[in-house]
């Protein structure tokens, strides 16, 4: 699992780890900046199960394209965990990944461009000229 409850926040590990990866040069580093800040939280079970409010583990994969995630401590399974691999199994049988991935970066793309030019075309017009009409 991807999320997990940290003093009642839900704490967003895959995201964090994009939003922290242009700053660094490798895996290793992100791992270590990890480590770092959030290694002492995942000792002290202070990570929880967004399902069952079990104690969660932070792993950190070396490996390049492969997710930061949280596992029980116990190594058990809630029905949040087998709900997520279910549903990731029934998707890989029916999607391409490469295919979705190029997908997802055009959309994104796509969705970037019209934001920045509808920013700069609103931070460009002077306000007495701006026309509020149906």
């Amino acid at each position: 699992m991807e999320e997990a409850y940290l003093h009642g926040d839900i704490f967003h590990i895959e995201k964090k780890r994009r939003e922290v990866e242009p700053l660094f040069k490798n895996c290793h580093d992100v791992k270590k900046w990890f480590n770092d800040r959030y290694r002492v939280f995942s000792e002290k079970s202070a990570f929880t199960c967004l399902c069952c409010s079990s104690p969660v583990n932070m792993n950190l994969t070396e490996v390049e394209g492969r997710p930061f995630y949280f596992k029980h401590i116990d190594g058990g399974e809630c029905s949040y965990s087998g709900n997520a691999r279910t549903y990731q199994d029934h998707v890989s049988k029916y999607e391409s990944r490469p295919v979705k991935d190029i997908g997802l970066t055009v959309f994104r793309e796509i969705l970037e461009g019209q934001l920045e030019n509808s920013v700069l075309s609103l931070k460009n017009l002077p306000l007495n000229k701006v026309n509020f009409r149906n």
